[in-house]
């Protein structure tokens, strides 16, 4: 029994030394990592780590963090404000940031302003050819979501795709 009990507590103690701490990343954030402030607005977006979901918190952190140039941050504040979460809900300023995101190498961004493009959505025109384009980069770039949205599987094309995407080659 005694054996149980203390493999019980070596699980449980190596669990806890795996789970991102907040008052860990809040000092990471505060001294100047970026990764830190994303992370620990995941964990308010989420509510998890212990964390209460704040998405106004969460919305903060990854301002912070974008403007400290963690572009998967700006995508996700870019989400934020596409959704209205943590905030008004501001299609432009979300396609400004995914565009920010994108030019800064994280290819997600690309694939979501794409979305846009495809959609007409963010102030932007409705452009399919443009939307295959920066789908093609996510996808070159190894992000599957860009991948499986330049093969129109998330029906945002109809019937025009294989046009969108010879125009790309």
């Amino acid at each position: 029994m005694l054996r149980c009990v203390c493999a019980l507590l070596v699980i449980a103690s190596f669990l806890a030394a795996c789970v991102p701490r907040a008052d860990l990343l809040k000092q990471e954030c505060d001294g100047g990592n970026m990764l830190g402030c994303f992370n620990l607005g995941t964990m308010y977006a989420n509510g998890k780590g212990g964390m209460a979901k704040d998405e106004i918190r969460a919305a903060a952190l990854y301002q912070q963090a974008c403007d400290g140039g963690c572009m998967l941050s700006c995508n996700n504040l870019g989400a934020t404000y596409a959704e209205g979460k943590g905030g008004k809900k501001d299609e432009i300023r979300a396609a400004a940031l995914y565009q920010q995101a994108c030019d800064g190498g994280y290819v997600l961004g690309c694939s979501n302003l794409g979305v846009m493009y495809a959609n007409g959505t963010g102030g932007r025109l409705k452009d399919e050819a443009r939307a295959a384009a920066l789908y093609k980069q996510a996808c070159d770039g190894g992000e599957d979501v860009g991948c499986f949205n330049l093969r129109g599987g998330d029906g945002v094309f109809r019937g025009t795709l294989s046009n969108a995407v010879n125009t790309v080659k």
